[in-house]
């Protein structure tokens, strides 16, 4: 790490050690594979709007930590903790996030463009208003998170868990939630238009007002969807091995009553 990121950090300090010395000591324990040094902990530290950009913090320890618009950009952050920290309007575009826990955080308003969360922890997140365009999210947890909002364009959710995920309002064109797990998801009035839920489980899951234009539902499980209706139907691709909200396989026909759920 160079000297200037730690210069950054010499007026922060936590449990009365300067930041600066304990991220120097993490350093040492990535660079010597924990012979030498020690690993961050840096749980319930405050700091906000705090300067870690491009920082190493793989394996730290930032649970309950106070992030509030902290710059966080192009950081390294796989395998860190960070459950329950509030990371609230931080910044953390084109950051490698991968198999980070961050269950229960608050990321509202925070800017993950291009992100790399694959297989991260995320179950109850709050991720509303929050920018995730063309974030890389496959296998990644979102079971009851919140994506309100959210900027979600073009991001990458293949396999991922969004099981009771609260996705109303988020603007998904173009994203990739093939074989994602979407069961009992609220989709109301969520921009899907150009986005691939190619073999993806939507069972239960509400569409109220959803933009459906060029929707891939190919394979798709849509058993128990509700609030579709036949206009709003039309513009997407069902295949005959789409499940239909009543049960039924596709393609959906104009007029048919496979919307109505049994």
């Amino acid at each position: 790490m160079a000297e200037q990121l730690f210069l950054r950090a010499d007026r922060l300090s936590h449990n009365g050690q300067p930041l600066s010395e304990i991220l120097r000591a993490h350093e040492i324990w990535l660079a010597t594979n924990g012979e030498e040094g020690r690993s961050a902990d840096l749980k319930q530290a405050n700091l906000s709007g705090a300067d870690l950009s491009e920082i190493n913090l793989t394996h730290a320890n930032l649970q309950g930590a106070i992030l509030m618009d902290a710059d966080l950009h192009n950081s390294i952050l796989v395998h860190a903790k960070l459950r329950e920290a509030n990371l609230v309007e931080a910044r953390l575009a084109r950051a490698d996030l991968r198999n980070i826990e961050l269950a229960e955080a608050n990321l509202m308003r925070a800017n993950l463009t291009e992100s790399i969360l694959i297989e991260a922890n995320l179950r109850g997140v709050s991720l509303r208003y929050a920018r995730l365009s063309a974030a890389k999210l496959a296998s990644a947890d979102l079971s009851g998170a919140n994506l309100i909002h959210a900027d979600l364009r073009q991001a990458d959710f293949f396999k991922a868990i969004l099981t009771g995920a609260r996705l109303g309002f988020a603007n998904l064109k173009s994203a990739n939630l093939g074989l994602a797990d979407l069961t009992e998801a609220d989709l109301s009035n969520a921009t899907l238009a150009q986005a691939s839920f190619t073999g993806a489980i939507l069972k239960g899951a509400r569409l109220d007002k959803a933009d459906l234009s060029h929707t891939n539902f190919a394979g798709a499980n849509l058993s128990g969807a509700r609030g579709l209706v036949g206009k709003q139907f039309l513009n997407a691709l069902t295949t005959k091995q789409t499940t239909l909200p009543n049960g039924s396989h596709g393609p959906y026909a104009r007029g048919s009553t496979a919307l109505r759920v049994l």
